[in-house]
């Protein structure tokens, strides 16, 4: 037996000590087994008759029937052709045959019956015709047969109708009859060791049928156990489900122990184990494990389930768990052990060649696979498990390909859920979900997508969020691109293509209702602003969006698309959707959910705005505005660049854009940079060509002007000074400057000639070496990225700068490192995901080792061409080792490590010198 090493893995579905189990659930399988020892009990003969009149029809070779009483004539000739002399006469079994059913069925039923309860505690058996002995003078071979099988334990002799006068044959004490003639058959049962005498016959003859009562051969009482056990294994148990067994020696079984794993294999899936030991006793879990002799091996399902088996229960156990057993589960259950993404890949793959063999998981048909699997995607263990997001998708997919709508119905009204997971599940089902909507049509589809969305508002603010965002991706309106790397923590970024189908606008009130009634009833929390890792604003901003972006749609449905038009007259059709929709308004959710009109509902309306601007949208424009002016926001130094930027845009929409850029310049002066670049680059519908005049005009005027890099704070609603004890330098904006995608975009596209006065008023003329430092270099850093139809005006003005620092870094010196910041977790949750963080974001450290994390494990199963995972690190297996992929052309870590120490800056313009010498380098190529 070879043995395999189990890799230490948790169980999700039992206790590391097996529970106390269902006395019904053991017993049922104690029993079934039990035909496997057959018990025959030390009982006295028993003597019965059977039934009145019952002949059975018996030939000897092709002769006549025997009549019975036997006649003379036929006696004589039994008698002359098998007899010894004329006395007896003894016929072999394999001689006669019975033409009357009704014999057999008689032995079958009150003869068969009467053995099992007398002789046979457990155990099957069998009759085996011996003889017919016709005898005259009481010879005792007539009644005991000459030789008896192996597994024999009785005999069972019947005295049919017949006349003999003189003593009756005895079965120990008992005799077989009292009373001559015999005109009824009578039986005698025995066991093979009950003494047997025949009696003296002084006149007439005894017929005689004589049988073997025989236990079931060792097949014979497997193929009887296996049955009952797969009986038991048709009943599902409530509560238990992995059973062990104890042995003596796993390589070496005993016959028994054989005959027992010889019952389980055709219904089950059995391995011989080796238990852990704790605490001073072995457990329930598995040490080491092994196939049995017959069992299915290499079995993809079966390898997968091994690492979720604890013994739950024991078989005859005496309250001392054994150190060696055999564990055995269902074979159907192998569905519910199993890894829930290896489940689905078989499907994933059985879909694309449907007349292939699949590995069903010990269920009887795909159907019932799929029935079997579904709830296990709402168990919690499974939404947190690091491989969800995959067996979704691959199940999703699998459903559309196999065309099992039925499924796909209850996938949706019932199960689906995105889980935590750091991946962004919804979009990754997008193109799934927009084939199934194309095979099957919307009008099958909807349905079911409205009961998820149902479902979904009635649960967390994340499935609302996740709720918004598909309706918003199906109405068409959610955002068309993300904005970070991998458009998570973009707010409604599309999951799918957009539906175009009748009466979609009603759908989309029905799941907009549902949504908002979700948000009025979701659970109020109180969060920190201050806190930077509250991730209410966030929230806010996702729902808000969705609640208005689904406003503005419905506002600008046409009416052709609203039940019961061409029916009714436009105004009617137009008056009964007035009453359709939420129940709440936008200012009803806020005030219940303490949303704030600054800090939420203003970026929200501004991403709103980015789609276009709608008359829908005034009352919630002039909403903010009012909060504006009402200073509920505090000062205006607290604002953020996004709060700016938007606030810009509504005043664009609302013809109060002057207004607004004179009134946060007065505060924020040449640190609005960021935030003007943005309003001009992501709201360009609203953008006029004054506009952008007018914000060029205030930074090239804050950019010549000596104080214009200082930020003036306003403490206790007075106004800004300017002296030295309230003048804040913008370092701690040019971080956010930098970060912004967009610096300038839109001077290129609309006012080229403005970055030229750009170079000669503001790098030439600006007098603090600070602006040079923190503003200038934001700006340009990005350029090229932003404006790559421009390069030559992005090399007059790098040159500028470049020739303006006192370090000249040389352009030809290239800088190839292994930073990967694209990857870094979000969210840490633990010290390894911090220590996986730094090491991504080290430029010359390409191999590292973390604690076993799921957020770490998760990325680099998500990168396979940027990371790998070596090997395990500790024998422990509680650390991994991540190596960095060296990509084609990259020099090795070595090197970069070298590099770096040669060219260490002495100072820190050196550095980005050197990024922007590169850029440079490039746009020069481009010319």
């Amino acid at each position: 037996m070879s043995k395999k090493r189990r890799v230490a893995k948790t169980s999700t579905n039992a206790a590391a000590t097996p529970s106390m189990p269902a006395v019904g659930d053991v017993k049922l399988y104690e029993d079934a087994l039990a035909l496997l020892k057959p018990q025959v009990l030390s009982t006295p003969p028993l003597v019965f008759n059977m039934a009145s009149n019952l002949q059975p029809l018996v030939r000897i070779d092709d002769d006549d029937w025997l009549g019975l009483p036997l006649c003379t004539l036929q006696a004589t000739h039994v008698l002359s052709t098998y007899g010894n002399g004329a006395a007896c006469a003894v016929v072999p079994g394999s001689r006669l045959r019975f033409d009357n059913p009704a014999w057999q069925a008689e032995l079958d039923g009150v003869v068969r019956s009467k053995v099992q309860s007398a002789f046979l505690a457990s155990g099957a058996f069998t009759y085996e015709l011996a003889h017919l002995a016709i005898d005259t003078v009481g010879r005792s071979e007539s009644l005991r047969p000459a030789t008896r099988p192996s597994n024999a334990f009785g005999t069972l002799c019947i005295a049919l109708p017949s006349y003999a006068v003189g003593d009756a044959p005895r079965f120990g004490a008992v005799p077989m009859y009292t009373s001559v003639p015999l005109m009824t058959a009578r039986c005698a049962l025995a066991l093979s060791s009950t003494p047997i005498s025949a009696g003296t016959i002084t006149a007439g003859r005894r017929v005689l049928l004589v049988y073997h009562l025989l236990h079931d051969r060792p097949t014979d009482r497997v193929r009887a156990a296996a049955a009952a056990v797969a009986t038991v294994a048709r009943r599902p148990s409530p509560t238990i489900n992995i059973f062990g067994m104890g042995v003596l020696n796993p390589g070496n079984l005993t016959l028994d122990e054989k005959a027992v794993v010889a019952a389980l294999l055709p219904s089950h899936d059995l391995v011989i184990v080796e238990h852990t030991y704790a605490r001073g006793s072995f457990t329930g879990g598995l040490a080491t494990w092994a196939f049995a002799d017959g069992a299915e091996k290499n079995v993809e399902a079966l390898q997968s389930c091994i690492g979720h088996v604890t013994v739950q229960a024991w078989l005859y156990g005496n309250g001392t768990n054994p150190r060696f057993g055999l564990v055995f589960w269902t074979k159907p259950y192998r569905a519910t052990m199993s890894e829930l993404s290896a489940i689905a890949r078989a499907l994933y793959d059985h879909s694309f060649n449907p007349a292939s063999d699949v590995d069903l998981f010990g269920r009887a048909s795909v159907d019932d696979l799929i029935c079997a699997v579904l709830p296990r995607f709402q168990q919690p263990h499974e939404l947190h498990d690091y491989l969800y997001f995959t067996a979704v998708i691959l199940f999703h997919e699998a459903l559309g390909r196999l065309q099992r709508l039925q499924w796909l119905d209850v996938f949706f009204s019932d199960i689906f859920l995105v889980g935590p997971t750091i991946h962004d599940v919804l979009f990754d089902m997008g193109a799934n979900l927009a084939r199934d909507i194309a095979t099957f049509g919307w009008a099958k589809m909807a349905p079911p997508l409205l009961r998820l969305i149902q479902r979904w508002a009635t649960r967390t603010d994340a499935d609302i969020y996740h709720g918004y965002r598909l309706v918003t991706s199906l109405a068409g309106v959610a955002d068309r691109r993300p904005n970070g790397p991998n458009g998570i923590d973009v707010p409604l970024f599309e999951v799918c293509d957009a539906v175009a189908a009748p009466h979609l606008t009603e759908w989309v009130v029905d799941a907009f209702a549902a949504l908002a009634d979700g948000m009025r009833h979701m659970p109020h929390t109180e969060y920190d602003r201050a806190d930077e890792d509250a991730d209410i604003p966030l929230l806010a901003l996702r729902l808000l969006k969705g609640h208005l972006l689904l406003e503005v749609f419905v506002a600008r449905a046409p009416l052709t698309d609203r039940w019961l038009y061409g029916a009714l007259p436009d105004v009617i059709v137009a008056n009964v959707a007035s009453f359709r929709g939420p129940r709440w308004s936008l200012a009803e959710l806020c005030l219940e959910h303490d949303f704030n009109t600054m800090y939420d509902v203003l970026p929200a309306l501004g991403d709103v705005l980015r789609h276009g601007y709608h008359p829908s949208l005034d009352k919630w424009i002039g909403y903010v505005l009012d909060a504006y002016d009402n200073d509920e926001h505090g000062v205006d130094s607290a604002l953020t660049i996004e709060m700016m930027a938007a606030l810009l845009a509504l005043g664009a929409a609302t013809n109060t854009f002057l207004s607004l850029l004179d009134r946060l310049a007065m505060t924020w002066r040449l640190a609005m940079a960021p935030a003007i670049v943005a309003f001009l680059h992501d709201w360009p519908t609203l953008v006029t060509p004054i506009m952008v005049e007018l914000c060029g005009n205030l930074l090239l005027f804050f950019a010549s002007d000596k104080e214009g890099h200082y930020v003036g704070r306003i403490y206790d609603g007075e106004d800004g000074y300017f002296d030295e004890d309230y003048l804040e330098e913008m370092e701690d904006y040019s971080e956010d400057a930098s970060d912004s995608d967009n610096e300038f975009d839109p001077f290129d596209e609309n006012r080229s000639p403005l970055l030229g006065r750009l170079r000669r008023h503001y790098i030439h003329g600006a007098r603090s070496p600070l602006v040079k430092d923190m503003t200038t270099y934001a700006v340009l850093k990005r350029f090229n990225d932003m404006c790559p139809s421009h390069p030559r005006v992005f090399v007059r003005l790098a040159d500028g700068l470049l020739s303006t620092l006192p370090i000249v870094f040389p352009r030809h010196a290239v800088l190839h490192g292994y930073a990967l910041p694209s990857l870094m977790i979000r969210a840490p949750c633990c010290y390894s995901c911090e220590s996986f963080n730094s090491f991504l974001i080290n430029p010359g450290k390409d191999k590292c080792s973390f604690p076993v994390c799921k957020k770490v494990l998760a990325v680099v199963a998500f990168y396979p061409q940027r990371l790998r995972k070596s090997r395990v690190y500790s024998i422990d297996r509680a650390h991994i080792a991540i190596n960095k992929v060296r990509q084609p052309g990259q020099a090795t870590a070595r090197a970069v490590r070298a590099h770096m120490q040669r060219q260490t800056p002495p100072h820190s313009n050196l550095a980005r010198a050197r990024q922007l010498a590169k850029r440079v380098e490039d746009a020069r190529r481009r010319l």
